[in-house]
């Protein structure tokens, strides 16, 4: 009997011994994660207490201080930011009613400042006391900054692309619109030579004007076209010389076109040099 108890005491020993490798082997693992083990216990009538592991500690910054549970818990508090104990307590009051829960808040450390933090667990009633509540505490600062600036930059896009189509409608809504005052002209004038076929002077004045406003339609749909490489950044600016006179000479036919259309009457005084 005392040989079979002797068996059965060092394999409960060394059953202790594989757990508490495990246990240690899995901690390390944690910690060159980052991640802290804490365990709350919310017991009836009594202040809670917060235990942790070196790693929690760590993140606490609290590591070599000989502090009581009670003491940790209230570092541990403490450090939340007001405006995220709201979250925190709703996240606790998952943990016990639904057994588990995660959250991400803000706790000021006091040597870096605002930190986001990863917190999560379960929890369990011990019966006649209250919950006992265990989980995990991890630093995900830089991960959430950059979540942040990815953020940023993808609203960033979009409100480019937003700019990019409000101005690519606005182009093509004067396009439209410019467009039809040529084309309007150019229907006009033949629909005016086809009640004066026998006006010769009216039919070679008016083929004049219709190729000034076939030659603006063609540079407006050029204009369209050139729409493709400023997307692409592929525009190219050149410097070259035109006749104003011309120019003005040109305008004036196109403009009149549909002036007559509302009765208007232009009149262009350029001074010419």
């Amino acid at each position: 009997i005392i040989e079979k108890e002797n068996i059965e005491l060092q394999h409960a020993v060394e059953v202790a011994r594989l757990e508490n490798k495990i246990r240690s082997e899995i901690e390390d693992v944690l910690a060159s994660a980052g991640i802290g083990i804490w365990r709350m216990e919310l017991f009836d009538g009594e202040k809670p207490r917060m235990h942790a592991d070196s790693q929690m500690k760590q993140l606490l910054a609290i590591e070599g201080k000989d502090l009581s549970p009670e003491e940790i818990y209230d570092v541990w508090y403490s450090g939340i930011k007001e405006s995220y104990l709201p979250s925190v307590t709703a996240s606790v009051n998952e943990m016990i009613e639904n057994r588990t829960s995660e959250n991400t808040y803000v706790w000021i450390h006091p040597e870096l400042g605002e930190q986001f933090v990863r917190c999560g667990g379960t929890s369990y009633y011990v019966e006649g006391k209250g919950y006992i509540l265990r989980g995990y505490h991890s630093n995900v600062t830089a991960q959430v900054e950059q979540e942040q600036l990815q953020n940023e930059k993808l609203k960033a896009a979009l409100e480019d692309a937003r700019k990019a189509n409000a101005a690519k409608s606005a182009f093509l809504s004067r396009m439209s619109h410019d467009i039809r005052t040529p084309l309007n002209g150019i229907i006009g004038l033949l629909n005016l030579d086809s009640h004066h076929p026998d006006d010769l002077k009216m039919l070679s004045e008016n083929r004049e004007k219709a190729k000034v406003a076939a030659d603006h339609l063609l540079s407006l749909v050029n204009d369209i076209l050139e729409l493709s490489k400023l997307d692409e950044q592929n525009i190219e600016l050149v410097h070259e010389a035109f006749n104003i006179d011309q120019l003005t000479s040109d305008v004036m036919t196109i403009v009149q076109m549909r002036a007559v259309e509302y009765d208007v009457t232009l009149n262009c005084d350029a001074e010419k040099t």
